[in-house]
């Protein structure tokens, strides 16, 4: 019987072709969690800070992270970043004035939000967002189906019950915090960090001035 010797299996001399795959880790570097905002003018801000009642699991919003949010996006690529510059660029609203009173809670009986609010708004606020929603809309990203409630948050919280809170807000409830003039809009961006979540503004967008300047600095002033 004729004997066989056994063959070795081939081998390439070349390492196997592998699909390069990028890691989730630098899609998220490569993207800005962005949204649309009003920067609320500093001397508002402080006052709003001086609010504060220290009260425990209760979260103050810091100074300078105090704003009104306009449109939430998301997750924001280099390219379609660029795309909401050129869209929103051609916004066209007037400047306006908005008051700032009264204080609320959201939440029900486990409030997570305490918020002030900005009257009924302006109708230039409104037309602001609508125009805000078209654009993004128009360029794929989702809209907001609610209802907007423009509002300020000033703190968040857990565990915290309504009735814990409500002397501090019925304390302020009417309060009148001035008036606040708005010149522009700004696109932010939102970096999470075991600290708290910073806030960067990336681009402002000035509103058309329908009001006198003497006025708007006036008021200005007078926050």
């Amino acid at each position: 019987m004729e004997s066989r010797t056994p063959q070795k299996p081939f081998r390439s001399p070349l390492p196997p072709l592998r699909t390069p795959q990028k890691p989730l880790g630098e899609f998220r570097r490569r993207t800005k969690r962005l949204f649309f905002g009003l920067e609320v003018p500093r001397p508002l801000r402080s006052q709003l800070t001086e609010l504060d009642p220290k009260i425990r699991n209760v979260r103050w919003v810091r100074e300078e992270q105090i704003h009104l949010t306009l449109s939430f996006l998301g997750d924001v690529t280099p390219d379609r970043e660029g795309e909401l510059d050129e869209a929103v660029s051609r916004i066209q609203v007037g400047s306006f004035f908005l008051p700032v009173r009264d204080m609320g809670l959201l939440g029900g009986r486990r409030p997570n939000v305490l918020w002030v609010g900005v009257g009924n708004g302006h109708p230039h606020l409104f037309a602001l967002y609508k125009h805000l929603q078209d654009a993004v809309v128009n360029l794929g990203f989702q809209a907001d189906l609610r209802a907007y409630q423009p509002h300020i948050t000033l703190a968040r919280m857990e565990g915290v019950s309504a009735e814990t809170l409500q002397p501090f807000v019925r304390q302020h409830a009417n309060d009148d915090f001035g008036m606040w003039p708005v010149r522009d809009f700004v696109l932010y961006s939102s970096q999470r960090a075991p600290s708290g979540t910073t806030y960067r503004v990336e681009a402002r967008y000035p509103l058309k001035i329908s009001a006198g300047r003497d006025d708007l600095e006036a008021q200005n002033a007078a926050l």
